[in-house]
């Protein structure tokens, strides 16, 4: 080799540049020159340095050549490659004119560098016709790829296909892995450098942009999700996913770590849920990527999701409640905004009040798909948006956003069981009223004075209604000062929660006088929160109406919890007295002056027995007393005005209260349509169905998720108004009926003709 016949002989240059193919050959000639020489290893002399200078270089080829006369330098080639021409010149230039004029050699392997050697170098060095030798390796190159990843990862990764470079270090001690075909970069130094200097004669450069370009190169899969500077942290995340465990997808990374079978059959409150609970913030990433990417448009939760600017579960609770006052068509939301509103915490009522503004002036069906009646301002927006309107006529709108308060009102869908005086039904029907609008109503003042113009008028109509029958075999409740009034509400809650398994029964009964506690009361489990809430609070409309309906919605989930884990067979619901709210100051003066008289002045007992009647009041002999007691007939009270609601007169309010009995259901029924399609002229699009056999409660009605009012025509008929569905053409509709756990098609066949624009 000239190598060998070159080092015994005399030269006053002892520099011998050494060109070779690849670093396989590098390692070779490395192998074979330590064997006479003194190895420089270069990357000695980073000590924490980012990068090295010539100067440094030079002067430690100069210090090393006093100890030892032979000296191989390595890897000096992968300094070069990133040096601007005037050091890259300058530093050979310096190594060149070393002198020593002895048998010293300082060997000096380049890889892959001939070219620009020979052009920036060697063609202009002055003494390139005396110098010493330059030997040049014939071969073909064997290039070197570089993955050079621009972002930041500092977790280590299992590749090996790859060797991996992450420091100046790793760059100079690349050569040591002689088979290296590619390199994944993470260098600083090759970030700055490879603009200028690369590819070169060894290495092909590709540049990776981002995590997202990460997987698909080094990987080799595509990833679904786009990629967002932001999200880099989740994506180095992903890059360690994948490399642990092979191709993945968003969904499979859902379905792992959620447990999760089939995701086509969550719905998106599950989603919600899922995000809410979710502590780690990567699976918080992928589960919203996943709605944002992969579901449907007309998915709400999707429009939430892309909105947000993190993943913190305030601001996607925050957009849940509020995202829909900016959207249009947002009709097909409605369900699913409800369903998910119900199972996340509420926000500021005041930012949902603000929210609420915004559509006050539309007409109350296009304010309805935006409200729920979930939080207390839209329960609040309703009722006084409500109150001044035809409540008959535009009750059909309350029953998704505010389906209690639709209930509350209900009567004329319960005037088919309940076999009473029409006068008493529409009495109550107006009561709830003009609860509603916080009004007394002329049409009510009529029937209280007609019906308790006096003792005998009174007694015409109160005696005729029995009192609840004590049931000793079956499980008894009793619900502190429930009245009348709310026998809709109760009705509709327990068929809402008990459904099919169990048959619910209502009637109206009397209490005794005066109508308080202690002269009905009852020997068994009694739930207090309502008439402690009434004797509690002063009355505020319509705060105090919206939190009565909580309570009793409460209550009756409190009885159904019960009813169901003990699995009880008969269960019967008693109580011992109503309330009025038309006693108040607003709608009444004090004309009469009992001070003794007891519960804010609805009744008082009389210490001689005496016999007083009036229009205003009547005398009876108490059940629960040897006295007799003074009761007041109408809604003007015995002595002071009262501030909240009361009870111990003789109002309807007060002294009737509802009965309900519930037996469990023996079998299931399977319900029929009488006449599966029907036709109706678009002029009036209202049509008529049967079921039979007679249901317990009566069926929903839906077009396309929108719930339509049904009004219970009794005898199994039931009757549906298809303008509520909006805007009407001639057309089939198809409704479905859902009873229990069936469903039944209805095709409604509507015609053509005139039709009068709706005002409300």
């Amino acid at each position: 080799m000239e190598i060998e016949e070159d080092k015994n002989s005399k030269n006053r240059y002892p520099v011998r540049f050494i060109f070779l193919n690849s670093f396989e050959e590098l390692n070779e000639v490395i192998e074979h020159l330590k064997n006479f020489s003194d190895v420089v290893f270069l990357d000695s002399l980073l000590d924490n340095m980012q990068w090295l200078t010539k100067d440094s270089i030079l002067l430690e080829i100069k210090n090393k050549l006093k100890e030892d006369s032979r000296l191989v330098v390595v890897p000096l080639s992968e300094f070069l490659r990133f040096t601007p021409t005037n050091d890259f010149y300058g530093l050979l230039k310096a190594l060149s004119e070393i002198e020593t004029n002895d048998y010293s050699r300082i060997y000096i392997p380049l890889v892959g560098l001939y070219k620009r050697f020979k052009k920036e170098f060697i063609d202009e060095f002055y003494r390139k016709d005396e110098w010493a030798p330059i030997w040049k390796l014939v071969g073909n190159i064997k290039p070197v790829t570089i993955y050079h990843a621009t972002f930041n990862f500092d977790d280590k990764l299992q590749l090996p296909e790859f060797e991996i470079i992450k420091s100046t270090t790793d760059w100079f001690n690349l050569w040591k892995n002689p088979g290296t075909m590619k390199v994944l970069s993470f260098s600083k130094v090759i970030q700055v450098f490879h603009s200028k200097w690369l590819p070169d004669e060894i290495f092909n450069l590709k540049i990776i942009k981002n995590q997202k370009e990460f997987v698909e190169t080094i990987f080799g899969e595509k990833f679904e999700l786009p990629f967002y500077e932001n999200d880099s942290n989740y994506w180095n995340r992903l890059i360690k996913i994948f490399n642990k465990r092979g191709v993945v997808s968003t969904s499979s990374l859902i379905k792992d770590h959620f447990n999760i079978m089939d995701l086509n059959k969550l719905k998106a409150a599950d989603f919600v849920e899922y995000f809410l609970s979710e502590p780690d913030k990567f699976y918080k990433w992928i589960l919203k990527n996943y709605v944002s990417q992969f579901l449907e448009d007309k998915i709400y939760l999707k429009h939430c999701f892309t909105k947000m600017d993190s993943l913190e579960n305030s601001e996607l609770i925050e957009l849940l409640w509020l995202e829909i006052f900016g959207l249009e068509n947002i009709e097909s939301f409605y369900l699913e905004r409800k369903e998910i509103l119900k199972r996340i915490p509420k926000i500021d009522e005041s930012k949902i009040k603000v929210a609420l503004e915004r559509i006050k002036d539309l007409p109350l069906k296009d304010q309805t798909p935006y409200i729920t009646g979930i939080s207390t301002a839209e329960k609040e927006f309703v009722i006084n948006n409500v109150r001044e309107m035809d409540l008959g006529s535009i009750r059909h709108y309350l029953k998704d956003c505010f389906p209690e308060l639709y209930s509350y009102y209900d009567w004329d869908n319960l005037k088919p069981i309940l076999d009473y005086d029409r006068w008493l039904l529409e009495y109550f029907k107006e009561y709830n009223m003009c609860k509603i609008r916080n009004d007394f109503s002329e049409n009510l003042k009529s029937l209280i004075e007609e019906k308790n113009n006096d003792k005998n008028s009174f007694f015409d109509w109160f005696y005729t209604i029995e009192k609840p029958k004590i049931d000793p075999n079956g499980v008894n409740y009793w619900i502190d000062g429930l009245g009348a009034e709310w026998l809709p509400l109760v009705y509709y809650l327990l068929n809402e929660y008990l459904g099919e398994n169990y048959l619910v029964e209502a009637q109206i009964c009397r209490v005794d006088l005066p109508s308080i506690t202690k002269c009905n009361k009852y020997p068994f489990e009694k739930f207090g929160d309502l008439d402690g809430y009434i004797h509690n609070n002063h009355y505020r409309h319509p705060k105090t109406l919206i939190e009565e309906l909580e309570i009793i919605k409460q209550i009756i989930k409190k009885i159904k919890d019960e009813i169901t884990i003990n699995d009880y067979g008969v269960i019967n619901i008693y109580s011992d007295h109503g309330f009025s709210f038309l006693t108040l100051s607003k709608f009444n003066d004090k004309i009469l002056d009992f001070d003794d008289a007891q519960h804010e002045g609805r009744y008082l007992w009389m210490e001689n027995n005496e016999d007083l009647n009036d229009k205003y009041y009547i005398t009876l002999k108490s059940e629960c007393s040897d006295k007799n007691v003074l009761v007041a007939l109408k809604h003007v009270s015995l002595s002071n005005v009262p501030s909240r609601e009361t009870h111990g007169g003789a109002t309807p309010e007060e002294v009737l209260v509802p009965y309900f009995r519930i037996s469990k259901a023996r079998k299931e029924v399977t319900y029929t349509l009488e006449t599966a399609e029907l036709d109706a002229d678009i002029s009036n699009p209202v049509v008529t169905f049967r079921l039979s056999p007679v249901p317990t409660k009566i069926p929903e009605a839906l077009i396309e998720n929108k719930t339509l009012a049904v009004e219970n025509k009794g005898d199994g008929y039931y009757q549906v108004d298809l303008s509520q569905v909006g805007d009407l053409r001639p057309q089939l509709y198809k409704i479905k009926l859902k009873i229990n756990k069936q469903t039944l098609d209805l095709r409604v066949n509507l015609k053509g003709g005139f039709r009068e624009r709706e005002l409300i």
